[in-house]
């Protein structure tokens, strides 16, 4: 079910619809982009909104695809040592090494 969930960012209202169980993490994503944009406007007091939009949008971009790629990495390397642990399992038990794991070690795009 869809809830009206009014936010402030740079002091002015917006009224979103999120799924009841959104509110409060769309209240908090909210807070904090308001906490960012007032951030640069206090280091850029003569920047215009619409500047303080955009590098902010790129600030939180840059660090959502920084994140990505962090857990793409992190994704990558359990794979590999699953595979070696699976590898060392299956000779230990002298087994056939098998391919049940698939290794896709190319980042995936956000």
């Amino acid at each position: 079910m869809e809830k009206s969930v009014s936010v402030r960012i740079l002091g002015k209202d917006y009224s979103l619809r999120v799924k009841e169980s959104q509110v409060d993490f769309t209240l908090e994503v909210a807070s904090n982009l308001d906490t960012r944009m007032r951030a640069f406007q206090a280091a850029h007091p003569k920047a215009h909104e619409l500047t303080t939009a955009v590098i902010t949008a790129l600030s939180v971009t840059e660090e959502l695809y920084q994140l990505k790629q962090h857990a793409d990495e992190t994704d990558s390397r359990i794979t590999r040592e699953l595979f070696a642990m699976d590898t060392l399992l299956a000779k230990a038990l002298g087994e056939e090494v098998s391919s049940k794991i698939q290794l896709d070690l190319e980042p995936q795009e956000v």
